[in-house]
């Protein structure tokens, strides 16, 4: 199981810091399969200083190979679930996602570069 939390820290401040996103990505792959699947809920927290809302969502990962790393896993478990939970355009829940997603990017690019 994979837990992935985003929090914001204004101003690098952790007394003020609060909770953009949470998601809980598991497993769910049977034995004999080719690639993995991952069942994941997602919840957006709202955030009216920003005037983002919140949403909740729970998406399917079907084929998908680990050997590509965290941030594909979470690009397309906050992609399907952004779909999901809103189909009158792009919500604006997707700002927290989008800052999630580069720092994933971010940290996986410095995971291969350590590694």
């Amino acid at each position: 199981m994979i837990i992935v939390t985003a929090t914001m820290w204004p101003r690098g401040h952790a007394a003020q810091s609060y909770e953009l996103l949470h998601a809980t990505i598991s497993n769910r792959t049977s034995p004999g399969d080719v690639a993995d699947s991952y069942m994941a809920h997602v919840v957006a927290r709202p955030n009216k200083i920003i005037g983002v809302s919140g949403y909740e969502a729970d998406v399917m990962v079907p084929s998908y190979r680990r050997t590509d790393g965290l941030a594909p896993l979470l690009m397309a478990v906050l992609g399907s679930a952004h779909a999901e939970q809103d189909g009158d355009g792009i919500p604006q829940a997707r700002l927290m996602a989008r800052v999630l997603l580069q720092d994933a990017e971010e940290f996986e690019k410095i995971v291969r570069y350590r590694g």
